[in-house]
């Protein structure tokens, strides 16, 4: 029997929603909220499928305002006519700790869990129970659905999430590599496998989620055996405005200098830091490529060596996962490349793929400036590189049926 599911990403200041018909897998709208809570009126868009996307400025001072809007927009469009339609609201949780080994229903008692979990993903736990709350004094005859970024990563072996520090502080504290991004590296590894024309249980990929959040997973056989992310979504890649992995005496050190306590830490090296730091000016790629290019660029110099440092980390977390697969006596199949740069960024995945010549890997430069799922290898190239859009908000809802029963 068909139902209308939603899929939810509530961030801090911002909203993402698909409406599905399921099982088809239907989209038949799609909206999104930015700069909620902020003075002033933030942007509001919405798309209903095969329609023109609208764009509107809204005083948002809160969710609750954010999502009745979306809600009501909704209606109107016509993809629903009423939203008692709406029989389920997946939300994306992004920190399950150990606690969840598979998405869940949200109750009372899971969200106490989450909430505490917050340290380990502050810029995202709080704001997804926001929305899981928000939702449900909205819709209270659906059922909320709790999918976890973490889940994916539950497969790493000890070798693998566990950090050379006494064995005490995992026991007792849960101290230990979680990763993020599950989500989006499932669906991209299954689609992958889809692509090649293979079981998902003889596919090997590398996963590389290149976004303002980024991370490189190891898929082996559907399932996480690495991933760059660490205890929280700061380590790994550089990020937009997080450091990815560094020295953790530099941590202790600027604290001294800077005086700054942990809380104070801890937002220096995730809003402060990252691409926004290293080119002096900006955390969005597309004004860091215009930089990179334009030699009279006020910021030119930076610029560029930040994005060299940018690429050449992500080069190097493929190369040490596909080092990986090979010695654990399989091939790799193909390293793929999705989220907003990885999908959009014909610059990123070239220089990438540049550095990646001791896995003879090649792309086909036409087809690495064509749009959407498509295979960018060069007829020379010893490993397939592909280029997959992710679809998080469809896993979501995939899980809201399957936890509805």
């Amino acid at each position: 029997m068909s139902e209308k599911i939603l899929a939810v990403n509530a961030g801090s200041s911002s909203l993402k929603l698909k409406l599905f018909t399921m099982p088809e897998e239907v989209e038949l709208f799609q909206g999104a909220a930015d700069r909620i809570t902020g003075s002033g009126e933030g942007e509001f868009s919405y798309k209903k499928a095969g329609g023109e996307r609208v764009k509107l400025s809204l005083n948002m001072p809160d969710h609750e305002v954010a999502i009745g809007k979306l809600l009501e927009v909704l209606v109107e469009s016509g993809a629903v006519t009423d939203v008692e339609e709406i029989k389920g609201v997946g939300h994306r949780v992004v920190q399950g700790g150990e606690f969840f080994k598979d998405s869940a229903l949200s109750t009372p008692e899971n969200l106490e869990v989450i909430e505490s979990l917050n340290s380990l993903a502050p810029l995202h736990n709080p704001a997804n129970v926001m929305g899981v709350r928000a939702f449900s004094k909205v819709l209270p005859n659906a059922t909320q659905v709790l999918v976890f970024d973490t889940v994916f990563h539950q497969t790493m072996p000890e070798v693998n999430y566990l950090y050379p520090i006494e064995r005490k502080f995992y026991d007792e504290y849960k101290i230990r590599r979680y990763g993020a991004h599950g989500t989006s590296h499932k669906y991209v590894s299954e689609a992958a496998a889809k692509v090649l024309g293979k079981d998902l249980s003889d596919t090997s990929v590398v996963v590389a989620h290149l976004g303002n959040g980024a991370s490189i997973t190891e898929v082996v056989a559907g399932k996480s055996m690495n991933t760059s992310m660490g205890f929280t979504p700061t380590g790994g890649l550089i990020m937009g405005t997080r450091t990815g992995d560094i020295d953790p005496t530099v941590i202790t050190y600027l604290q001294k200098i800077k005086g700054l306590d942990a809380d104070g830490m801890s937002d220096l090296v995730t809003k402060q830091s990252g691409m926004l730091a290293a080119t002096g000016f900006s955390n969005d790629m597309r004004d860091v490529e215009e930089a990179v290019a334009d030699g009279k660029h006020p910021h030119h110099a930076q610029a560029v060596v930040a994005f060299d440092m940018f690429i050449k980390r992500i080069a190097d977390f493929i190369t040490l996962y596909a080092a990986d697969v090979v010695a654990g006596g399989r091939n790799v199949d193909a390293i793929s490349f999705t989220a907003g740069i990885g999908e959009n960024s014909s610059t990123v995945r070239k220089l990438v793929v540049d550095r990646l010549a001791i896995l003879g890997a090649k792309l086909d430069e036409v087809a690495n400036n064509t749009r959407g799922t498509v295979d960018i290898t060069a007829e020379n190239s010893k490993v397939k590189i592909l280029v997959i859009p992710t679809e998080e908000e469809l896993m979501i809802a995939r899980d809201t049926v399957r936890l509805r029963g």
